[in-house]
Parts: structure tokens; C-alpha cells; sequence
């Protein structure tokens, strides 16, 4: 299982680090905490997940924003 560090992940997903925090606080994102320290890593499995997901929302009405996952703007 591929990690990326919280830089590397916002970075693939087109967003800040804090809205990848916030998004990490809220539950739309997943990541693995190691015990004993602050150190978050994403699974590229949660990035695929999320691109994956924003995609589909996309192709079914493509003029529709898309904020975060369950969180959608129906203009």
C-alpha cells in the first residue's frame, strides 16, 4: 500500500494542506496515524477513491461544483 505524506497528497488532489485537513477532520478523506506521534499518512487508495468519486459526480452534471465528498453545490 502506497502512502503519501499530507504535502504530497493535497498536491495530487488540487487543494491546500488546510483543506485537506479539514476535509481529513470532517470524514470525507482517510488516513493512517502512527502511535506515538502526529505523523498522518494518506493511502493512494484514498486519493484514488476521492478522484474517482469527484469524477463520477462530474460526468453526471458536469456544471455542477464539486466542494468536498457529500458536500455539493446544486446550482
Amino acid at each position: 500500500m502506497a502512502l503519501l505524506s499530507i504535502q504530497e497528497a493535497a498536491r495530487e488532489l488540487g487543494l491546500s494542506k488546510s483543506k485537506l485537513y479539514e476535509w481529513l477532520s470532517e470524514g470525507f478523506i482517510h488516513s493512517v496515524k502512527f502511535p506515538d506521534t502526529a505523523r498522518r499518512l494518506i493511502p493512494q487508495s484514498e486519493i484514488d477513491r476521492v478522484i474517482e468519486e469527484n469524477l463520477a459526480l462530474k460526468v453526471v452534471n458536469p456544471d455542477r461544483e464539486v466542494e468536498a465528498i457529500g458536500n455539493h453545490n446544486d446550482n
